[in-house]
């Protein structure tokens, strides 16, 4: 038997994965646009440091990863660097989140792996005005105490969050900037 609570949580998942794992490709049109209407393409993604430790809760604790609230907006492709048919230019940008889950701070990655190009200070300064606004829900590392056993199999039946503390954490994120012929789309990956 499943606690009413514990399946509400598997429903807020479950619709989780849907909504972020249902991005599909923008339909694609096949005829060349004139030059002028060229736009810019913002895509992001998480960067996993694979130096980085990851940390591990002692037992009847777990770790709860900060998620990004709805609502957020993607940084805009600058118009300069469209105008200037700026080359691909991927920004790497470590984003502090504040265990109240306010953007602390966003600076540049030690994982960026290209060198910077001409226009990556305006690219950066697009990633760091939009991700500035960014909201999460926060860190938490969580006090687990295990519940009764209920159907008499020797094992409790599910465990109960008896303290959740926010912490600050940081996250690494890479943005692609391109400029795509048609109209500008902007895509998660």
């Amino acid at each position: 038997m499943i606690p009413r609570r514990a399946k509400g949580l598997g429903i807020i998942a479950a619709l989780t994965v849907a909504f972020f794992g249902c991005a599909s490709a923008p339909d694609l049109d096949e005829t060349e646009p004139p030059a002028s209407s060229r736009r810019g393409l913002v895509s992001y993604e998480q960067v996993v440091d694979p130096a980085a430790v990851r940390p591990v809760a002692e037992v009847g604790h777990e770790y709860l990863r900060p998620r990004l609230e709805a609502g957020f907006t993607l940084p805009a492709y600058p118009e300069p660097a469209r105008a200037g048919d700026a080359p691909l230019t991927e920004v790497v940008v470590r984003v502090v989140i504040a265990a109240d889950g306010s953007v602390e701070g966003v600076r540049p990655s030690p994982l960026a792996a290209e060198p910077p190009n001409d226009w990556s200070p305006i690219f950066f300064e697009a990633v760091r005005a939009a991700v500035s606004d960014w909201r999460y829900d926060p860190c938490q590392l969580r006090r687990l105490e295990n519940g009764p056993d209920r159907d008499g199999d020797g094992r409790p039946d599910y465990t109960v969050v008896v303290d959740s503390t926010p912490v600050s954490v940081y996250l690494d994120l890479r943005f692609r900037f391109e400029i795509v012929d048609g109209v500008g789309e902007v895509s998660m990956d």
